[in-house]
């Protein structure tokens, strides 16, 4: 009896399959309150602060990105109009 192997022995299946080849799955980013500080130029304290008073979420990288452009001043305020 054999086994089934769809791959030769001894080959890399990424280099087999190229970008299709999802062993590992979808590669993960991750960030900290420590690099959304660095980012703003605050401390860590004051941004874990902002996100306990709900200032963004964040598990929300929509969020925290809106956050970090509004603490930045990188986006001009809107004109109210007349």
């Amino acid at each position: 009896m054999s086994t089934y192997e769809p791959f030769p022995s001894g080959s890399d299946p990424r280099k087999v399959l190229g970008r299709k080849h999802r062993e590992r799955g979808p590669k993960k980013h991750f960030y900290t309150f420590t690099d959304i500080a660095t980012i703003i130029g605050a401390s860590e304290a004051s941004v874990r602060q902002s996100a306990k008073r709900g200032r963004f979420d964040v598990d929300d990288l929509r969020s925290v990105i809106e956050f970090v452009i509004k603490r930045r001043g990188l986006v001009e305020p809107k004109d109210p109009g007349p």
